[in-house]
């Protein structure tokens, strides 16, 4: 019903490390051969995937190359070739064929503090998607790597790595055992961290991972993933099994079972009543307004994140049958665009998600024909496409909304001729 997508904002500084030994030099400890191993992790801290790296770096004074070759748990392969310039103040700059500009990076002491936005390919699309990498130097040989990738202020998952300087080799894939990465429209690719050492080869696929938006806040947006077999009892659809677990909650906007079955009622005027009333108010309408008091001090606090609130198409125009179902979605629609324009300038997304008809138990209750009508699975797929294009307003199927969005700019005397016609009622 709402989504509050969080930013995972870290408070260690890359001084907190000055003076601490050994002291690590990047054109040292990446200079000949190296070897590493690593693995993803989920937002949950689930094991994912699991790779090996071999890299072979060279120096000629300032200025750097490292050459990665990948292979992962699956058989995968793939390669990345860094170039390096330290930079008169002491700091690292460093690019990449997929690297948005410039990679950053500042040592103190033992560790090193390494970000920039990759560019991710998913099913033909670029997306770009900030990394943040913490490196700390263990000993001569050693090297421990945290990644924590993040899409407008969310964190998406983590990479863990330890590189170990020494004879190069063909990396060997990680042996098989750990549970494998879901699949995801064939194959899953989770995210993996690269920075100024190893980080893992981006993914092919992300499950609907997310660009820049070009709707709805500038900052504030959320990565989605899908547990949505709690939202429609199946399991999780193609291309879900990727996103951050917070969207869950708003695919279950329309969850069957419990206090669901009372949020679509079918109602017509004569059998209005006072409790019909209230139990669609109180979740269709409070819930979202309740959900919404609750996460918007957290999103201020924080200068970023996102809130995803599930209307539908219902509520754009007065429908026989939607009595109070209809109103409420149409005071969540009136809910999200004030939400919109308090929240956009402070960074904070918001979107609002206006579905037709999906087929679940809760639209069984309908005793008419259903047009357009998608599967659950097809609605999150639609639902992950609009955040990934940055849509204030996600709407769905489009063969179907945007005649009702039509519809609604009609003159009252045309419009109410046309809800009768079209519904027969």
């Amino acid at each position: 019903m709402l989504c509050g997508l969080l930013a995972a904002c870290s408070s260690a500084s890359i001084d907190d490390y000055r003076g601490t030994r050994p002291s690590f030099d990047l054109q040292t400890y990446f200079n000949g051969p190296l070897t590493a191993q690593g693995m993803f992790q989920d937002r949950s801290g689930k094991v994912l995937r699991r790779f090996s790296v071999q890299m072979n770096g060279s120096w000629q004074g300032d200025r750097g190359v490292l050459d990665e070759h990948f292979i992962y748990d699956d058989g995968e392969k793939q390669r990345r070739v860094w170039t390096l310039q330290k930079l008169p103040d002491g700091r690292y700059r460093g690019t990449a064929s997929d690297v948005v500009g410039q990679a950053s990076g500042h040592t103190e002491g033992f560790a090193l503090f390494w970000d920039y936005t990759l560019r991710l390919p998913v099913d033909g699309k670029v997306y770009e998607v900030r990394f943040d990498d913490w490196m700390y130097q263990l000993d001569e040989h050693t090297v421990l790597n945290r990644s924590v990738m993040s899409k407008w202020g969310v964190r998406l998952g983590e990479v863990t790595l330890m590189f170990r300087k020494g004879r190069s080799r063909e990396p060997e894939p990680p042996l098989a055992g750990l549970a494998q990465p879901p699949r995801v429209a064939g194959r899953r690719r989770p995210r993996h961290r690269r920075g100024a050492g190893a980080r893992a080869a981006p993914p092919r696929r992300l499950g609907g991972a997310v660009r820049p938006p070009r709707g709805g806040a500038a900052r504030g947006r959320q990565r989605p993933r899908a547990d949505v077999a709690a939202a429609t009892g199946r399991d999780p659809p193609r291309g879900l099994a990727a996103l951050p677990r917070p969207v869950a909650a708003t695919v279950a906007g329309h969850r069957p079972g419990g206090d669901a079955g009372r949020r679509l009622h079918p109602l017509r005027a004569w059998q209005l009543t006072p409790e019909l009333a209230r139990r669609m108010v109180d979740v269709n309408l409070l819930g979202v307004m309740y959900g919404s008091a609750a996460l918007v001090p957290q999103l201020l606090a924080q200068s970023g994140g996102a809130i995803a609130l599930v209307a539908s198409v219902a509520g754009w125009g007065g429908m026989p049958n939607g009595l109070v179902y209809g109103a409420t979605k149409a005071a969540v629609n009136h809910f999200a665009q004030t939400l919109y324009l308090d929240l956009h300038r402070h960074g904070i997304g918001v979107h609002v998600i206006n579905p037709g008809f999906v087929a679940t138990r809760l639209t069984a209750q309908n005793g008419f024909a259903m047009p357009a009508l998608l599967t659950p699975e097809q609605a999150a797929q639609q639902i992950v496409r609009g955040f990934a294009r940055g849509e204030f307003d996600i709407h769905f199927p489009k063969r179907f909304s945007w005649p009702l969005k039509l519809a609604a700019l009609l003159p009252y005397r045309l419009y109410f001729w046309l809800a009768h016609r079209v519904t027969g009622l």
